[in-house]
């Protein structure tokens, strides 16, 4: 499945240390270079000049407002770093989000398994990976990726959410339950505490009893009420019991809480 669904994942987020994150360094040096930056590294790549850094900050100059350049821009700064630069790598990561945003899933993952393979240890980089591939239905892979992460950190709530979520979608439902009922020692913040119990809900009402898992979602909306995802997972599960009506209004408040491409097929195959 192509169309990129709103998890709780931090695609392609940064490091939080600012010391060990070239991009925030090089990102401070644009800013104290002050309005002539721009001007500076255009007139470099223009002239053929520009050096790999060069062509990273003018990434940066322009983040977000053109993929397709962003992506150009990458491609000719990758030969002009050596391996060792720790800009090097996170060239790929940029160009991996680059790729997203123009909604290349396959390039954006050759990208990022660059970066990984650089960065062996980047429990955030295993993260965003691991979304990529749940994007491709790619459920054994991005399940992986996580409990590659887990050994290196093995309190972050994220990286059972996921599993829990990715088992889930993988029909390994007590996997699923186990991972979940794990998060929840670590959980705090709501939204992610919600989707935790969304997913394990699920899980329940696929494999258990239907009744405990409408009853664990629905504990869910209480602490995440504009969770789209647990409206979805109700309406699937309305689905399994041949109950169309509420599986149908359930996708519909699922889709009004931002589940538009989490919902089309289902409202167009069940919901006409």
């Amino acid at each position: 499945m192509r169309t990129i669904l709103f998890l709780l994942l931090s695609i392609l987020c940064l490091s939080a240390n600012a010391q060990q994150d070239p991009l925030k360094v090089l990102a401070a040096q644009i800013q104290k270079e002050g309005p002539a930056a721009k001007q500076h590294v255009q007139q470099k790549i223009i002239s053929g000049k520009a050096t790999g850094t060069d062509f990273i900050k003018a990434v940066l100059l322009l983040y977000g407002s053109n993929s397709e350049v962003a992506v150009n821009l990458l491609t000719a700064a990758i030969p002009k770093l050596s391996p060792q630069d720790p800009l090097y790598r996170e060239a790929f990561r940029l160009r991996s989000e680059a790729y997203v945003r123009l909604v290349n899933i396959d390039s954006a993952i050759a990208d990022l398994e660059k970066y990984h393979k650089l960065a062996p240890h980047d429990v955030a980089s295993m993260i965003n990976l691991s979304y990529l591939y749940g994007l491709d239905e790619n459920y054994p892979m991005a399940i992986g990726l996580l409990q590659t992460a887990l050994q290196s950190d093995s309190t972050n709530p994220n990286l059972y959410a996921n599993l829990a979520y990715y088992h889930a979608e993988a029909t390994q439902y007590d996997s699923a339950i186990y991972y979940g009922t794990q998060g929840m020692r670590f959980a705090k913040d709501p939204k992610l505490v919600g989707s935790i119990l969304s997913s394990v809900g699920y899980a329940q009402g696929m494999s258990v009893s239907r009744e405990k898992g409408m009853a664990v979602i629905r504990k869910s909306l209480e602490v995440y009420p504009d969770n789209s995802f647990a409206w979805f997972n109700i309406g699937r599960i309305y689905l399994s019991m041949n109950n169309r009506d509420e599986a149908c209004e359930a996708f519909r408040r699922a889709k009004s809480l931002g589940g538009v491409n989490l919902t089309a097929a289902y409202l167009e195959s069940f919901c006409q």
